[in-house]
């Protein structure tokens, strides 16, 4: 389950969602760095959809990935749910 904010509306970077959400025991990460942005494919080319747009690029700077799993009950869901819309709405 992702999310991506808009800094420009909330003033917020994905780290500073995930770091507030860590203060209420809420586990999550940025996603994952596109691999045309690793070091170990440097020097490779990269190829997207449309000449210029590098819509992975966007998603890391913007996205998160927020708690999910079988295992996350609808009370969980909520909990995520509701410390993300307080972290969001204090910006």
């Amino acid at each position: 389950t992702v999310m991506t904010l808009d800094r420009e509306t909330t003033g917020l970077k994905p780290m500073d969602v995930i770091d507030e959400l860590s203060k209420n025991n809420i586990e999550a990460r940025p996603v994952w760095k596109p691999m045309h942005l690793q070091p170990v494919f440097q020097g490779y080319p990269f190829f997207s959809a449309k000449e210029g747009l590098d819509i992975s690029s966007r998603f890391f700077e913007t996205g998160l990935c927020l708690p999910s799993g079988s295992s996350l009950g609808v009370e969980d869901q909520e909990r995520v749910i509701q410390v993300s819309k307080q972290v969001i709405s204090k910006s």
